[in-house]
C-alpha cells in the first residue's frame, strides 16, 4: 500500500471465556486465550475456495452478501470460527443442507458457528447476510461521490474485510481460489480480483462474474462499483502475454491514461529483475477510487491518484506482498519496505535515472527525521504506527538499499529471486528469518548482526569526522560516533 501521508478448541470453552471477560473484565488474560484458540483453529482448517456474491447499489452504503467457503478440516472440529462484524444481519447459515441457528460472537469480531456435527476432511458452509457495513482502519467499505456519480469500494488492509463479509483476518491461510459475483444497477461497472468471465443483465441490474485462480490473502480481496471507463492494452512478457486494464472515472480518463503509459515499461523491468509477473495467467489492472495513495489488491490495484512512483510501488507489491506475503503484521516492512525500494529501482533503471538520487536522499532524510523508531512493528493494534511512512516504508527501504551495498548487487538480487521462488514461500507467507536466510545463502555472510540492529533495533549511527592539516601533505583524521538512541547502542 502506498500512502500519500508519505479456531479453535471448543465452542463451549471460548464462550465461557467470553462470559468470564464480561463478568470479571480480565481483558488481557481472556484475549490471550481467545487469540490462542483462534490461532489453533486456523492451523486446523485450510480454506480451499470461496464463492463470494455481493449485491450493491453505489448510491447507498449497503450490502447483500452470500459467501460459500469450501475448506479442509485437518482434525475434528465442532465450531467454525470466522471474523465477522456483529452489526450485519445474518439471514441464513447452511451446512449440509441444514439451517444453523446456533452461532455467537466473541470479542474482536470472532464469529463462532456451532456445527451440528463434527467436521473432518473436505467440507463447506454458506452464509447469507445483509446490512450497512462499518468503515474502519484505512476505510474498509466506502461509499462516496465523484463528479456527481456514486462509487462503492473496499480496502480491507489490515483487518477490515470482516466489516463487509465473513472472512479470515489472519496471515496464516490463503484462499486457494475465488469466484466473485457482483450485482449492481446496469449503468455501472463492477470490478474485482482476477478475470472477468461473464456479464449478464436482467432488467435494470447486471451481474459481473470474476474468477481468480491464485492463492490470495483475505485483505487483498476487493471490489468497486461505479461508472468506470475501461482501457486495455496487451503486455508481452518473457514468453507470455496478458492484458493490462485501467478503469478510470470518465471525467479523468484522458489524464490517467496519459500517466499510465509508463506501466508496461515498469512491468518489464520488474519481470526482468525478479521473474515473471506472479499472476501472468490472468491480468494486471488499476482502478480509480476515492482515497489517497494506492492499495495493491491482487491483480487489480485501487488508486486514489496516479504517478510513476505510486504505480511502481503498487505493481511491486505483486511480487513482494501478494506472491510472498508477510506472515505477521509485525513484519509489514517485508511488504512495504520492498515496494518502496522497488519504486526507487524503477527510477534507477528507467529513462536517464535522474530521480534515483533524489529518491534516495528523500527516503534517507525521512528515515532520519526522528531519532528513534524500529522497522519492526511492536504494536499492531495501532494503524498509524503500522503504516508509518518514516519507518515501515522509508527506513525499511533504506535498510534494504544499505544491505544491497554490503553484499553487492549480484548476491542481493539473486537472494530476492530465490526468496520469491522458494517453494515454501511462493504464494504463501514469509518471515524476516526466511528473507535473512536467502540473503545469507546468496552472500555467504552471517547477517544476524545486521537484522538485529537495523530491523529490530532503533535509530541510526551518527559519525563525527574531523581532519587536521599536519603539513608536508599529511593529514590527521579523527573519527568518533554515537547512536541516535540508547535503545541500540552499537551499529
Amino acid at each position: 500500500m502506498f500512502l500519500l501521508k508519505y479456531k479453535f478448541y471448543s465452542n463451549f470453552i471460548v464462550y465461557v471465556i467470553y462470559l468470564i471477560q464480561k463478568k470479571l473484565k480480565k481483558t488481557a488474560f481472556v484475549l490471550f486465550f481467545i487469540i490462542n484458540y483462534s490461532t489453533s483453529f486456523h492451523a486446523q482448517v485450510n480454506f480451499n475456495y470461496g464463492h463470494l456474491k455481493f449485491s450493491v447499489d453505489p448510491n447507498i452504503k449497503y450490502i447483500n452478501g452470500s459467501v460459500t467457503y469450501c475448506f479442509n478440516s485437518i482434525s475434528n472440529t465442532d465450531t467454525l470460527i470466522l471474523n465477522f462484524a456483529n452489526n450485519l444481519i445474518i439471514d441464513s447459515i447452511i451446512y449440509h443442507q441444514q439451517n444453523i441457528s446456533n452461532y455467537y460472537y466473541t470479542p474482536s469480531d470472532y464469529f463462532n458457528i456451532v456445527l451440528p456435527q463434527n467436521s473432518n476432511g473436505l467440507d463447506s458452509i454458506n452464509i447469507v447476510y445483509h446490512g450497512v457495513p462499518s468503515t474502519t482502519g484505512l476505510g474498509s467499505f466506502n461509499q462516496s461521490m465523484h463528479n456527481n456519480n456514486p462509487i462503492i469500494s473496499t480496502l480491507s488492509q489490515p483487518y477490515g474485510s470482516s466489516t463487509w463479509m465473513p472472512s479470515i483476518n489472519n496471515l496464516k491461510d490463503k484462499i486457494d481460489s475465488v469466484k466473485i459475483e457482483i450485482t449492481c444497477p446496469s449503468q455501472y461497472k463492477a470490478i474485482a480480483n482476477g478475470l472477468l468471465v461473464n456479464t449478464a443483465t436482467i432488467g435494470t441490474y447486471s451481474t459481473f462474474v470474476y474468477k481468480h485462480k491464485y492463492p490470495i490473502a483475505t485483505y487483498l480481496l476487493a471490489f468497486a462499483v461505479t461508472n468506470y471507463t475501461e482501457n486495455s492494452t496487451i503486455y508481452n512478457g518473457n514468453g507470455y502475454s496478458m492484458a493490462i486494464k485501467n478503469f478510470t472515472y470518465p471525467e479523468d480518463d484522458a489524464n490517467w491514461m496519459n500517466g499510465a503509459q509508463s506501466l508496461p515499461n515498469i512491468l518489464h523491468l520488474f519481470d526482468s529483475i525478479f521473474g515473471d509477473y506472479p499472476f501472468k495467467n490472468e491480468q494486471y489492472g488499476m482502478a480509480q477510487v476515492n482515497f489517497g495513495g494506492g492499495m495493491e489488491h491482487q491483480t487489480i490495484t485501487f488508486m486514489g491518484s496516479y504517478n510513476h512512483e505510486i504505480s511502481a510501488h503498487e505493481l511491486a507489491h505483486h511480487w513482494f506482498g501478494n506472491k510472498v506475503t508477510c506472515a505477521s503484521w509485525h513484519d509489514l516492512w517485508l511488504n512495504e519496505g520492498f515496494a518502496t525500494y522497488l519504486s526507487g529501482i524503477a527510477y534507477q533503471y528507467s529513462g536517464t535515472g535522474f530521480y534515483w538520487k533524489p529518491f534516495l536522499t528523500g527516503r534517507m532524510q525521512s528515515a532520519m527525521g526522528e531519532l528513534g523508531g524500529s522497522v519492526y512493528i511492536a504494536d499492531t493494534t495501532n494503524i498509524n504506527r503500522m503504516f508509518d511512512g518514516r519507518l515501515t516504508y522509508n527506513k525499511a527501504a533504506m535498510v534494504l538499499h544499505q544491505l544491497r551495498y554490503i553484499i553487492g548487487d549480484s548476491a542481493f538480487f539473486s537472494a530476492c529471486r530465490n526468496y520469491l521462488n522458494d517453494v515454501n514461500l511462493a504464494y504463501k507467507f514469509a518471515t524476516p528469518a526466511d528473507l535473512k536466510q536467502h540473503f545469507e545463502l546468496a552472500s555467504g555472510t552471517d547477517l544476524t548482526y545486521y537484522f538485529n540492529q537495523w530491523i529490530y533495533g532503533e535509530g541510526y549511527p551518527i559519525y563525527n569526522i574531523v581532519t587536521n592539516n599536519l603539513g608536508n601533505n599529511s593529514y590527521g583524521i579523527s573519527i568518533s560516533y554515537n547512536t541516535s538512541t540508547n535503545v541500540t547502542t552499537s551499529f
